[in-house]
């Protein structure tokens, strides 16, 4: 990916994001906090570095190599199967409790489940893709790398990782899920973010991991969206 194609990717997510969000059955009247914090990243990496944040986060991908792309493609698929196993056996435990509770798939399915089949599809890669990105720059990028600095490379991988468990568990935790649902909570996005960070250091960038995060994030998003057409309206579990 180019530079220009990326800040092409990045705009547009963005602009359909605010466009939404902007739609009569969502709330949200603006642009999204997490696209503000994107930019205030990429921003701020610019004028404190004075470099391209597109190269000095590796996400061009100039040293992949065919064994990352290898590994990221087979990551995508085993996560993913993973993913939805569990998911599954988790809604027929404790799919009572979750529309109860109205828990739903995440901000991406809120905001595009409304929209018709097709439309939702599209403006759920959008959805999925800067949120994906964010998430890469704040846990990997910023957060392992300093953390790697100050205390070695095993010490980033964990705290990071530990980290984005925590992030995804506490709001299950804070609104009483059972403890099922808290510990998959916590254990899928853990894993995932053991797997992102080896791809961050094995291929020196973002890059890897923020596609298979996306490719992940898409993946749950569409199955969410082709179960709700199936059964009607109800709550899933985010994922």
């Amino acid at each position: 990916m180019s530079s220009l194609g990326f800040y092409v990717v990045v705009g547009v997510a963005v602009f359909i994001r605010t466009l939404v969000s902007r739609l009569p059955a969502n709330r949200s009247r603006g642009v999204d906090v997490g696209d503000m914090l994107l930019g205030a990243i990429l921003g701020s990496t610019w004028l404190a570095t004075g470099r391209n944040p597109f190269a000095a986060a590796g996400i061009s991908g100039s040293h992949l190599n065919r064994n990352v792309v290898c590994a990221s493609a087979a990551a995508t698929l085993m996560l993913a199967g993973a993913n939805g196993v569990v998911h599954k056996c988790i809604l027929r435990r404790h799919g009572g409790w979750a529309c109860r509770a109205g828990v739903n798939p995440g901000g991406a399915f809120a905001a595009v489940s409304m929209l018709p089949f097709r439309m939702a599809l599209l403006a759920g890669l959008a959805y999925t893709s800067s949120g994906a990105l964010l998430e890469e720059l704040v846990f990997r990028w910023l957060l392992m790398g300093w953390i790697a600095r100050m205390g070695g490379r095993p010490a980033g991988m964990a705290v990071q990782a530990v980290l984005f468990g925590v992030v995804h568990a506490a709001p299950m935790a804070a609104c009483r899920a059972p403890i099922q649902v808290v510990l998959y909570a916590f254990a899928m996005p853990l894993a995932c973010a053991v797997v992102f960070g080896w791809l961050t250091v094995a291929s020196g960038g973002v890059a890897c991991a923020w596609m298979v995060h996306w490719a992940l994030n898409y993946i749950a998003l569409v199955s969410a969206l082709r179960s709700g057409r199936k059964e009607g309206p109800s709550a899933e579990l985010r994922e």
